[in-house]
C-alpha cells in the first residue's frame, strides 16, 4: 500500500511534469506572437508604401539581435556555469586549450581567466570584453574561425533557446533581415552564422585590429557594448540606406538592460511609417527605473 507521503511526493512530481511544458508552451505561444507583431508591422509599412508608389524590392526590414543570454543560454566566450558546475566550455577556453594563444599557452586558461576578471572589476566590462580578442594576438583569424565553427556544430548549437531561434526562422521567411551585434569576439561569434541560417556579414562582434589576415592587438571602435552598440546600428543604418533603399529597423532582442537597454531603446524610439517597432528583453528580469514599460519581457528556461 502507497502511504500518504508517497501519494503527495507523486502528486507533487506529477505538478511539475505538467507545469513544465506548460511553460515551455507559454513561452513558445509569446515568441510566436512577438514575430507575428513583427511581421505584421512590416505588411503594414508595405501597403503604406504601396500607397506612395514606393516599389517594395526597394525597402529593407531588419531586426537586430544580441547574442550571449539572448540567443544562445550562457556567453559563447565565457561558457555556462550552472550551480557550481561547467556546463559548457566557452570559446575563450577553448581556443587558448587549443594553442592559438602565445599570451596564455595550452595550459594557461586559468591565467586569462584571472587577467580577464581583473580588468573587468578595475575598468569595467567594455574594457574586459575589449581584451578577449588581444589575447589571441598572432593567431590566425580564419584559424580561429574554423576552430568556432566546429564547436558551434559539435556543442554549442545545443544552447540555443529554441523559442529565439524559432523567432528568428519566422523573420527570415519573412525577408526580415537578422542582425546580430555582440561583445563576443567577431572571430567567435560570427561563427554561428551557419547553425542559425544567418549571414556571416550580418553577425557583429568585438572586432580585432588584424594584420596579414592575422590578430593584432587592439579593437575597432566603436566597442559593441551599451552605448556602442546602438552606435553600431546607426552605422549600419546609413550603409544600407547608402545603397539607394530604404531601411526600417522593426525590433531589437537582448537580455541586459545595461549592455543592451540603450540600443532597445533607441529602436523603440524610432517612427516608422505604420506600425510601431518592438523591443525585447529576453530573461532580464526586473526593469530598473527608466526602463519600466518601454520593453515586452520574455521569459525563457532552454
Amino acid at each position: 500500500m502507497i502511504n500518504k507521503s508517497c501519494r503527495l511526493t507523486a502528486s507533487v512530481l506529477l505538478s511539475l511534469l505538467i507545469m513544465i511544458p506548460s511553460c515551455k508552451k507559454q513561452d513558445d505561444v509569446k515568441a510566436m506572437d512577438i514575430s507575428e507583431g513583427i511581421i505584421k508591422t512590416k505588411r503594414l509599412i508595405l501597403d503604406k508604401l504601396a500607397e506612395e508608389g514606393f516599389p517594395a524590392d526597394r525597402a529593407v526590414f531588419s531586426a537586430f539581435w544580441d547574442f550571449d543570454g539572448t540567443i544562445i543560454r550562457g556567453d559563447c566566450t565565457e561558457g555556462l556555469i550552472e550551480n557550481g558546475r561547467q556546463v559548457y566550455a566557452g570559446l575563450a577556453e577553448t581556443a587558448i586549450r587549443a594553442g592559438f594563444s602565445t599570451e596564455f599557452p595550452r595550459e594557461g586558461y586559468p591565467s586569462y581567466e584571472k587577467k580577464y576578471r581583473e580588468i573587468m572589476a578595475e575598468n569595467g566590462k567594455a574594457a574586459a570584453y575589449s581584451f578577449v580578442p588581444s589575447a589571441f594576438a598572432g593567431a590566425g583569424r580564419d584559424e580561429l574561425l574554423g576552430l568556432s565553427e566546429k564547436y558551434f556544430e559539435s556543442d554549442l548549437k545545443k544552447y540555443f533557446f529554441s523559442a529565439s531561434v524559432r523567432i528568428i526562422r519566422r523573420l527570415l521567411e519573412n525577408g526580415i533581415a537578422v542582425r546580430v551585434i555582440s561583445a563576443s569576439p567577431e572571430f567567435f561569434v560570427a561563427a554561428s552564422d551557419a547553425t542559425l541560417g544567418l549571414d556571416r556579414s550580418f553577425i557583429n562582434g568585438m572586432r580585432p585590429v588584424t594584420v596579414n589576415g592575422r590578430i593584432a592587438p587592439g579593437v575597432e571602435k566603436p566597442v559593441p557594448y551599451a552605448g556602442g552598440k546602438t552606435d553600431i546600428i546607426k552605422k549600419i543604418d546609413v550603409s544600407v540606406r547608402a545603397t539607394g533603399v530604404r531601411h526600417f529597423i522593426l525590433a531589437g532582442f537582448g537580455n541586459s538592460y545595461e549592455s543592451d537597454g540603450p540600443f532597445l531603446s533607441w529602436i523603440v524610439s524610432q517612427k516608422l511609417p505604420a506600425g510601431t517597432p518592438a523591443a525585447v528583453m529576453i530573461n532580464g528580469g526586473e526593469p530598473p527605473p527608466g526602463y519600466r514599460g518601454g520593453f515586452i519581457r520574455l521569459e525563457l528556461a532552454e
